[in-house]
């Protein structure tokens, strides 16, 4: 078993706002208890032992609802259920998998915030690419410097992708450029011929 890490409150409270709720404490104690192998009478004398008396009836009617509604939970009952199962109450309100979910809720919430900067990262790296291409296109040395370092690239002990792609597509930019360049003097020496 891992060693226990204590969520740290900005974890917690993402955590709590997403997934917190009675329905979600109720099965928390459910969890907890059967965990522990105590029925909910153990239960209900544990937490009478320190000092909130509970019946085993109403431990029921949190675990499973009655039609009508889920019986609510004091602070203080949630407080006493925190010490007779060991653990802060913080950790009692979320999931049991809260620890995993972390992560994960962690890029839930920046994921937007991350595609607008990936959005903005990838629209520099098209422009730093055209930028390079464009100059391939118009000096034959650039267009000789990217193919020798794209061979370096792909040669090297442990090739560097990033390196490979980048050349690859400064040198497809400039083939794109090349092209659209070649079919514009076609296209317009067609139109002057057709003219005269």
């Amino acid at each position: 078993m891992s060693p226990r890490r204590s969520l740290n409150w900005e974890e917690a409270g993402a955590l709590l706002s997403a997934t917190s709720s009675e329905r979600e404490l109720a099965r928390r104690l459910t969890e907890e208890r059967q965990a522990r192998g105590w029925s909910q009478e153990r239960l209900a004398r544990e937490v009478t032992a320190v000092g909130v008396p509970l019946p085993q009836s109403a431990i029921s009617k949190i675990e499973k609802p009655v039609p009508g509604g889920r019986r609510a939970i004091t602070v203080q009952e949630a407080v006493a259920f925190s010490i007779v199962f060991d653990m802060p109450l913080l950790e009692l309100l979320l999931p049991a998998n809260a620890r995993e979910q972390v992560g994960v809720l962690r890029a839930f919430a920046e994921g937007p915030d991350r595609w607008v900067h990936m959005d903005v990262a990838v629209d520099h790296y098209w422009s730093t690419v055209q930028t390079v291409a464009s100059r391939c296109r118009l000096k034959g040395e650039w267009l000789e410097r990217v193919e020798e370092a794209l061979s370096l690239a792909q040669s090297a002990a442990s090739p560097d992708s990033a390196a490979q792609r980048f050349y690859t597509d400064v040198l497809a930019a400039a083939q794109a450029m090349a092209d659209r360049t070649q079919a514009w003097i076609v296209e317009h020496a067609q139109m002057t011929k057709a003219s005269k």
